[in-house]
């Protein structure tokens, strides 16, 4: 495991995130570094000197590459499948979780946790941006905050239901932590499920699994 522990010694700077190329040895700056081409659902850093990527490196080594990665390539990594799953819609393809939240770093994390799963993803800052991206991306299911500004993830829940019926909404949220709550969530916002926060992965993965049906994704 040396590699890796070179990966958590190049961590040196907020802008860098350095770790040494396991093909060639080169030193690879994954904050700056392209993305790779390969048919995979979520693409690796590739190599400036060798021109091979992660995708080709033993599993161990990516795991903890991403286990170590800081909020900011996790971020680049998510915007770059953000890109080719909205290409991937273009082309015809329904995506599977639409992330909605104010809160940038909560709204990578669970969409991380998501593209985890296997499923395509894109986010949404806010309700606004939520219901424009919802004419052209119609997603399965939505996965949103429930406190936000100008239209809260309940409201948004509403409109949803009402304009969208056959879409799923999960409502992840800090308050749902009682009956009374949740009887809210699922009756009078008619949400399909809601997921308490600080977001448990284990009960993230039943709630989508459950909801969002499984199939085969190309990425383009």
């Amino acid at each position: 495991m040396s590699e890796i522990n070179e990966v958590t010694a190049g961590l040196n700077a907020e802008e860098a995130f350095l770790f040494p190329c396991p093909a060639c040895n080169h030193v690879i700056n994954a904050a700056t570094s392209e993305w790779c081409r390969c048919l995979v659902k979520r693409p690796s850093v590739v190599c400036d000197r060798c021109h091979s990527c992660l995708c080709k490196s033993e599993a161990h080594f990516v795991r903890e590459f991403w286990k170590r990665a800081p909020a900011s390539v996790v971020a680049r990594n998510t915007a770059e499948r953000n890109l080719r799953a909205s290409r991937s819609t273009v082309a015809g393809n329904r995506i599977d979780v639409l992330v909605v939240d104010d809160d940038e770093e909560i709204r990578d994390v669970a969409a991380f946790m998501v593209q985890e799963m296997g499923y395509s993803v894109l986010t949404a800052s806010g309700p606004v941006q939520a219901l424009e991206m919802m004419e052209t991306v119609m997603p399965t299911l939505v996965l949103t905050d429930a406190l936000m500004p100008k239209m809260d993830g309940r409201q948004l829940c509403r409109s949803i239901k009402a304009a969208f019926p056959e879409v799923r909404v999960v409502i992840m949220t800090s308050l749902y932590t009682s009956p009374r709550y949740k009887h809210e969530a699922l009756k009078t916002f008619r949400a399909d499920d809601y997921v308490p926060k600080p977001i448990d992965f284990e009960r993230l993965s039943e709630v989508v699994g459950r909801l969002v049906p499984r199939r085969v994704q190309a990425v383009a």
